[in-house]
């Protein structure tokens, strides 16, 4: 067995997995390809959808055609046309002998343009009967028309520029039954004579719907719309005439038990083939049967697939399942497996060694808490002196309003709210009240020892009370008050709200400073001016808010200092 495994050297996961895995997806796909291919043959041989699409544009291509056909022949059949001229010569011929070479001429004209084109049938001038009859006036045809001849009557699926284009009809000629096509348009001659003319085509779209019909062993009905989706020409007695139809977004049709699709002729009427719709489902029916098969039997070999590839690797995660729930339970003794798969013997292999420096770890963590306890009580010893002076301040606090001090009362109570506020004992939740609360007990005490002026400008606002980074107002007026005003300095504080952001200016009317070295400036004095608690301001800022602040100095010197922060108000 050795040899054997030596020989084929398939002792990897990896190996097995793909080669399991492939020899299933290869008879999958060979039973997917095998019914594929029969279904693609039937599919090939009725064309359902495709060929519908290409049929109606075939007939529809086809029916544009003869309109063009019919429109030039028409053309030319006007007054101001070549035959429609010949014809007005004619009319207002007066010589008997003129008329007669004027009317063989103009014959040969029509006969010429007929028979040049291969499915015009006739062509005419009529005028309407006044009278309202079911007969008009016949002035010229090239051939014989039924006596009860009235083109007027046929109706239209487009009119335009006095141009009517009629719809699949009998031909008017007496001795002809085909379907054609027909348009009629208006022209008047210089005798006076207003007259229609009427040109009809022969067209096959019927003939091909039912020959299509008949091959199929199925029912195809051809519309006609007019630009209002009316039907102005059905051969199917579901759809009659004036009825309307909605076509989708798609020129796909789904109506009536028929299903369909629609085509815009270049002229912007509409032409529709359908076929029932229980015909249609019944192709792609099989279809889907075919598909929903393949589907069934690949699912059935890709799920013995994975039932082959769950048993493979079940023992080896069951033993690792095991070994994990021991080692949560405290348990960090080695233990060594070998199912002859190199990844699963790898992976109790590294499982063992993260054993060994999970407790070497462990063993390192104690010695940190004992080390983070002897810090914390190096903290508590350091804090000492903060307390010592803030419980010092009290009771020279007290010492005051016993002596009735009340001015050193109101200073030492100022200064022990500083000095609370900047260790976090006092007003632990940092908001901008409470800074500008500590900013103007600094103030208050600054004025104690420097004669200047400050006014406060804050507009009042749910923003004031919303999280803020702790003492950023205090180290901005320090460095005006201390370094940059005179004496009978003013200080001007502004903080608004601006649509999402708040905005903090504060200005002094001081010396001011150079924010870099030039030369009229002095170096030492700038870095002096720009100090520690800027630095400080900026950190913190960049700290609590991130990228969402800024912070601008504009200072000369002689004219003051200005410290414009910005701060996101939805923080």
């Amino acid at each position: 067995m050795k040899n054997r495994n030596n020989i084929f050297k398939i002792n990897t996961l990896k190996k097995r997995f793909f080669l399991i895995l492939g020899v299933g997806m290869v008879l999958g796909l060979f039973l997917v390809i095998f019914v594929s291919y029969l279904s693609l043959k039937a599919i090939e041989k009725t064309k359902i959808e495709t060929s519908l699409v290409a049929d109606l544009k075939e007939m529809s291509d086809s029916i544009d055609s003869d309109y063009y056909t019919l429109l030039q022949i028409s053309q030319q059949m006007i007054s101001l046309g070549s035959i429609g001229n010949k014809f007005n010569q004619y009319l207002v011929a007066e010589s008997q002998y003129d008329k007669i070479d004027l009317y063989k001429q103009f014959s040969e004209s029509v006969n010429i343009a007929v028979f040049g084109s291969k499915d015009v049938l006739l062509a005419a001038y009529f005028v309407p009967d006044s009278a309202n009859t079911k007969v008009d006036k016949m002035l010229f045809s090239n051939f014989m028309v039924d006596k009860s001849f009235n083109p007027e009557a046929i109706s239209r699926v487009l009119d335009t520029n006095q141009i009517g284009f009629q719809v699949m009809h009998t031909s008017n000629i007496s001795v002809i039954e085909k379907n054609v096509l027909s348009i009629i348009r208006p022209t008047f001659f210089d005798n006076g004579t207003q007259a229609m003319i009427y040109v009809e085509a022969y067209s096959d779209i019927l003939d091909s719907v039912e020959h299509r019909s008949e091959l199929q062993h199925t029912h195809y009905a051809f519309l006609q719309l007019n630009t209002e989706n009316e039907v102005c020409f059905s051969n199917s007695k579901e759809y009659e005439v004036g009825k309307k139809i909605e076509v989708l977004h798609d020129r796909k049709i789904n109506i009536g038990g028929y299903v369909g699709v629609a085509k815009e002729s270049s002229f912007g009427f509409t032409n529709i083939l359908l076929m029932p719709e229980a015909d249609y489902r019944r192709e792609m029916n099989n279809w889907l049967i075919s598909i929903a098969v393949v589907i069934l039997i690949t699912l059935g070999i890709i799920t013995t697939t994975t039932t082959l590839l769950i048993w493979l690797i079940y023992r080896p995660i069951k033993t690792l399942q095991k070994e994990m729930e021991h080692f949560g339970d405290g348990n960090f003794a080695i233990e060594n497996y070998s199912f002859n798969i190199e990844e699963f013997d790898s992976l109790f292999h590294t499982f063992n060694n993260m054993k060994r420096q999970i407790k070497s770890l462990m063993d390192e963590s104690c010695l940190q808490e004992k080390q983070k306890a002897q810090l914390e009580l190096d903290k508590l010893y350091y804090q000492i002196n903060p307390h010592f002076l803030m419980n010092t301040l009290n009771s020279v606090h007290w010492m005051a309003v016993t002596n009735n001090q009340p001015e050193i009362d109101a200073f030492i109570n100022r200064l022990n709210y500083i000095l609370g506020y900047s260790l976090g004992k006092t007003d632990r939740r940092s908001t901008l009240r409470t800074e500008i609360k500590s900013l103007k007990m600094y103030l208050d005490l600054q004025k104690m020892k420097y004669d200047f002026d400050y006014d406060l400008d804050v507009e009042e606002g749910e923003y004031l009370d919303k999280d803020s980074a702790r003492f950023i107002l205090q180290p901005i007026a320090e460095n005006a008050v201390c370094h940059n005003m005179d004496e009978f300095g003013h200080l001007w504080v502004t903080i608004k709200q601006r649509n999402q952001s708040i905005v903090i200016t504060i200005k002094d009317d001081g010396k001011g400073f150079v924010l870099s070295e030039d030369e009229s400036g002095n170096g030492e004095e700038s870095r002096k001016n720009k100090g520690i608690g800027i630095r400080y301001v900026k950190m913190t800022l960049e700290a609590f808010y991130g990228e969402a602040t800024r912070m601008r100095i504009e200072s000369r010197k002689g004219t003051g200092t200005v410290v414009e922060m910005i701060l996101p108000c939805n923080n």
